[in-house]
């Protein structure tokens, strides 16, 4: 297996690609346990849940007419679900470079504003699911 690292990662949101801002993106997969320990039982015991995925971004921020706060702003205002995508890198889809999409919506508060005096305007967003994840490699 080839090590691999992160130099460019893909993320598009309601088909609009915004991989040039972005500065780290954490993309989680997994099922929720249900515990189902009962009286006797020594150790909890959980079975397997619901699926439940998360997108957790950082994005250079851009609040010119027309760009990323402004097409941003509009989606977690209307509460709505998007599509969105995000790839390690923005090479074509590969069996060493997969597609992950599904339809998906913001995540608490979302930053408007947020930074230190000096530092670069970013922000931090996280994505939920509204419906299911899939992989894809070509």
């Amino acid at each position: 297996m080839a090590d691999s690292w992160v130099e460019k990662p893909y993320l598009s949101i309601n088909a609009v690609d915004y991989s040039s801002k972005v500065r780290s993106v954490k993309l989680t997969f997994g099922r929720e346990p249900i515990e189902k320990t009962a009286g006797g039982d020594g150790t909890r015991i959980n079975m397997s849940g619901m699926k439940n995925w998360q997108i957790d971004v950082t994005l250079k921020d851009d609040y010119a007419a027309a760009a990323m706060d402004s097409a941003l702003f509009t989606l977690a205002d209307a509460g709505t679900a998007f599509n969105i995508e995000v790839r390690p890198s923005t090479d074509a889809v590969s069996t060493s470079n997969p597609k992950y999409t599904g339809s998906a919506l913001f995540s608490g508060p979302y930053d408007l504003v947020s930074g230190s005096v000096g530092a670069l305007a970013e922000k931090t967003i996280s994505f939920v699911p509204a419906g299911a994840l899939s992989r894809a490699t070509a």
